[in-house]
């Protein structure tokens, strides 16, 4: 029987007190609005999908339109629902999706709308989200974000949006703000953790950061975003990452000033996904915002 070092006894307390810390943060959940952000979706094609579960309270019913874009923003494809009130639509990204689309990382947003010329501007709708594996017999919660009407681009049209149709994120952190971000990687548990960083504009670069382990000590490494909008970040792949830090948190000030206008806000989402094979049941865990 494998001793449970204090690598494994500081994961299950993480698991049971850090969600429920980061759940305290500035970021907002679990609120009906006019839109809905779904910041990571994937699957592969057999046994990994993600679901959105839809909920509608508006008088009239709400004609959701929806929208997948790649890890740069580029819109991909969208489609739209209709739904009566007090209706409830369960959302298959792999049933919806389309031929080509496997494996591709990307994010969905849901909008109610108003003849696809607006979002209603009211809060009509709620989303729930999971990844789930079938083959494995696991799921994992993926934080929905609501989006009100302020949040889009005046004039746009929701069966045609793009990278500029989005233009804060004010459920989200905001620039300047300072977010610890958890990991776990300790191989003798078969920890792993990816990092999920959705940003509202251009956040591609490197950026200088420091990591810290669970024993409070501190090393400056460089923190590489590929990608526009949507990047994924294996700690464990840090360069100049010391080999014992295994556990502890990434402290990231989200970057501001990479927007084109002063009416665009660079606003973040930040979160991980933690895994053991050895414990089992991957786990979602929010950034901590300062």
């Amino acid at each position: 029987m494998k001793k449970i070092t204090k690598w494994g006894i500081g994961l299950v307390m993480t698991l049971a007190v850090m969600f429920m810390a980061g759940q305290a943060g500035a970021v907002v959940l679990g609120l009906y609005e006019t839109g809905q952000l779904v910041p990571k979706v994937y699957h592969d094609g057999a046994n990994v999908d993600t679901v959105v579960g839809l909920s509608c309270v508006a008088t009239g019913g709400c004609d959701v339109y929806w929208a997948f874009f790649d890890n740069n923003s580029t819109h991909i494809t969208d489609g739209m629902i209709e739904m009566t009130k007090d209706d409830y639509y369960g959302f298959s990204w792999m049933a919806e999706s389309g031929v080509g689309l496997e494996n591709v990382d990307g994010y969905l947003v849901f909008t109610s709308g108003d003849n696809a010329t607006a979002p209603t501007g009211t809060a009509d709708i709620f989303a729930n989200a999971f990844m789930v594996d079938t083959a494995g017999k696991d799921a994992v919660l993926v934080p929905v974000l609501p989006i009100p009407a302020a949040d889009y681009a005046a004039g746009t049209d929701l069966t045609s949006m793009d990278a500029t149709s989005i233009v804060s994120l004010s459920a989200g952190t905001a620039p300047g703000d300072v977010l610890d971000i958890r990991y776990w990687i300790d191989t003798a548990y078969s920890a792993t953790t990816d990092v999920v960083l959705w940003s509202v504009c251009d956040a591609s670069g490197t950026y200088n950061i420091n990591m810290y382990n669970d024993e409070e000590g501190r090393k400056s490494v460089n923190f590489e975003l590929p990608n526009e909008e949507l990047n994924l970040v294996d700690p464990s792949t840090i360069v100049g990452r010391p080999t014992d830090y295994i556990d502890g948190f990434i402290r990231f000030t989200v970057p501001a000033g990479l927007c084109a206008g002063p009416e665009v806000e660079n606003d973040m989402f930040v979160f991980s996904y933690v895994d053991s094979d050895t414990i089992g049941a991957m786990q979602t865990l929010l950034a901590g915002e300062q």
